[in-house]
């Protein structure tokens, strides 16, 4: 099965993105590979990349960031040389997961754009995700920045900006 992953197209996308210098690399949602692999997420791609000689903090010195989603659990920044574990939000109610990897990869674009530190802009895009789950439709979903800030200081106990 672990030939399965080495193989899939994430894998090889990593592999060329590898040698890139400015490049945020978001992954598929672990539960995708684990489904290829039979195995948890970081133990497949552990296995995957030690078969080529680089650990997942190999590989994130090649790009500015690696961001690992983890759908529920959370997700995993790699950057500069550090990890940074960040909590999914939990949403009020799971109405619609349509445009929630959007919604994310909008927060990290945010952040970094904003030149936000890599566990605000982590928490950030978790925040809008959960903001998106709760309403219907891709494009569906309307907030304001205050309305953002109230809520990350909710769910983080610290403000956004």
């Amino acid at each position: 099965m672990l030939a399965k992953l080495e193989q899939s197209a994430a894998v090889a996308g990593i592999q060329e993105l590898a040698g890139a210098r400015h490049v945020v690399l978001v992954l598929p949602k672990a539960a995708r590979l684990e489904a290829l692999a039979d195995v948890p997420f970081k133990e497949a791609l552990a296995a995957a990349l030690a078969r080529r000689k680089k650990k997942l903090e190999e590989l994130a010195k090649g790009v500015k960031a690696l961001v690992v989603t983890l759908g529920a659990k959370g997700s995993l920044v790699i950057a500069n040389g550090r990890s940074f574990e960040i909590p999914a939000v939990k949403p009020a109610q799971v109405v619609d997961p349509t445009g929630c990897g959007d919604a994310y990869r909008a927060g990290l674009l945010y952040g970094v754009a904003a030149g936000l530190d890599w566990p605000l802009t982590g928490r950030l895009a978790s925040l809008l995700g959960a903001l998106k789950i709760e309403k219907r439709g891709g494009q569906n979903h309307h907030f304001t920045r205050d309305e953002i800030a109230q809520r990350f200081k909710q769910e983080f106990g610290t403000r956004i900006w």
